[in-house]
């Protein structure tokens, strides 16, 4: 993995969990508004060294899947900021536009590593048939 997407990957979990150490200690939010930014910095960074390993990790829907979720997710975040910015919050409204500008380099990569890497994902569907075949499973 390239020194920049080290220090991306740092920058996404340091985003991530800092934001759950805000919420829990100003005791707001529910489960997934405390700990949903650390578990998806945790996942993009999985998928950044996955990607840059060449490994395949797990199945090609589930990151496609993952690329789309976060996608939407991104757009939202984005459109809600400015709804925000034009009547007056600035503060979220900054940080929803922001969140949502730091996402996009792993938006890239991800729709790099699920869509346009099909070696990778051609090697796991050639190894679980080598391996159905060894243990005698039909396909």
């Amino acid at each position: 993995m390239k020194w920049y997407w080290q220090l991306y990957s740092l920058l996404l979990l340091l985003l991530g969990f800092g934001q759950m150490i805000r919420k829990l200690i100003s005791d707001t939010g529910g489960f997934s508004s405390r700990y949903a930014a650390a578990l998806v910095a945790v996942i993009i960074v999985l998928a950044l060294v996955a990607k840059s390993k060449e490994l395949h990790l797990g199945k090609v829907w589930m990151w496609k899947s993952l690329f789309l979720i976060l996608g939407i997710g991104s757009v939202a975040m984005a459109l809600f900021g400015f709804y925000l910015g034009f009547t007056g919050v600035y503060f979220p409204a900054s940080l929803l536009c922001g969140a949502a500008i730091v996402l996009m380099p792993a938006l890239q990569e991800l729709y790099v590593y699920s869509y346009e890497s099909p070696d990778i994902w051609a090697l796991a569907h050639n190894n679980q048939i080598k391996s159905d075949a060894a243990s005698g499973t039909p396909y």
